[in-house]
């Protein structure tokens, strides 16, 4: 956190903080994207430049940036996806012409609370600053829009196999403490790259929640689940089509997070932790979460699954554990 005025930042931030969590909706409403979810993640952003030692890459400003962004990086949100707004025309889909409104909407809405007098954290920085601030914030809340998700694989992959030599050195032989060396930090101090990680930072934090202890990556995987459903009732008393996973009829929960961690996660986290070898036991505890899914969704699900069915996705499980063997040894 930049260190310039720090009585009058302390309460200007307490201010922040605040207004933020007041544009949170209920949780008994809003089951996951509440203001619990958004502290959640602003502590795994904070956990995370720490442990990465991001000071040796990112200024001090830009740091600061991600950690207001990630207080506010799913204010005011619906309950709902951005394809439901679409396919409603929702008020947002229509203000943002149907390109990520939710994010544009939490963007806007950081900005505007950072606006008033009594929260306004941006309020000692510089012009130079404060725009740096603004496009830090802005690019890294509008990547945490799905839509980006595998983009952002695919640029971290690009990023690790042009400097494989550099990276496979850091990750076989970095020891705790010495990350990042000189070399991957000039790597990572290139513009381009600045913004990758930024983003790479929130958006790992935003989908956190599988490699934290299975007890609580339990609790938060019912919470999205359940507002999920909630989406999925709204969906039939519109008559449109229900999304893949919010139908809780034919849903089943431990199967359905098999599946997302599978699919949409593991490969995310291992083009992070190729990039953040301290990162490594959060892809450990999310492979050991997989097979804890396996395991509930096989002893839970009722009618029981067939062995040829549990053998499958045993297999399945297994191959995902193989990719995660990143250190020799």
């Amino acid at each position: 956190m930049p260190r310039w005025k720090m009585p009058k930042l302390k309460a200007t931030l307490a201010n922040f903080i605040e207004g933020a969590a007041a544009g949170y909706g209920n949780p008994t409403k809003i089951q996951y994207h509440n203001w619990y979810h958004a502290v959640d993640v602003t502590h795994c952003v904070f956990r995370l430049l720490n442990l990465c030692a991001t000071e040796r890459f990112l200024s001090h400003v830009e740091r600061f940036a991600l950690v207001a962004s990630a207080i506010c990086h799913d204010i005011g949100h619906p309950g709902y996806n951005n394809p439901f707004l679409l396919e409603v025309a929702h008020e947002l889909a229509i203000r943002y012409n149907d390109r990520s409104p939710l994010e544009n909407m939490h963007c806007a809405r950081l900005f505007e609370l950072a606006g008033q007098p009594k929260s306004a954290i941006f309020g000692d920085l510089d012009r130079q600053q404060y725009r740096e601030v603004r496009q830090v914030c802005i690019e890294a809340i509008l990547h945490t829009d799905n839509i980006h998700h595998f983009p952002m694989v695919k640029d971290l992959q690009m990023l690790y196999e042009m400097n494989s030599d550099v990276f496979e050195m850091c990750l076989q032989h970095c020891q705790p403490g010495d990350f990042p060396p000189k070399e991957v930090c000039d790597i990572f101090q290139d513009p381009e790259k600045k913004c990758t990680m930024r983003n790479l930072i929130l958006h790992f934090s935003d989908i956190s929640n599988p490699t934290k202890p299975f007890h609580i990556c339990k609790r938060w995987a019912w919470c999205i689940v359940d507002e999920f459903f909630l989406q999925g009732d709204r969906e039939k008393e519109l008559g449109i089509t229900v999304q893949p996973l919010n139908d809780r009829d034919k849903v089943n929960r431990p199967y359905s997070q098999v599946g997302f961690v599978e699919f949409f996660v593991a490969p995310f986290a291992l083009a992070t932790v190729r990039l953040l070898p301290p990162l490594i036991e959060c892809s450990d505890q999310m492979v050991r979460n997989l097979t804890a899914w396996g395991e509930e969704w096989a002893s839970t699900a009722t009618p029981a699954p067939e062995a040829e069915d549990v053998a499958k996705l045993q297999e399945r499980i297994q191959k995902v554990q193989a990719k995660f063997v990143l250190r020799e040894g």
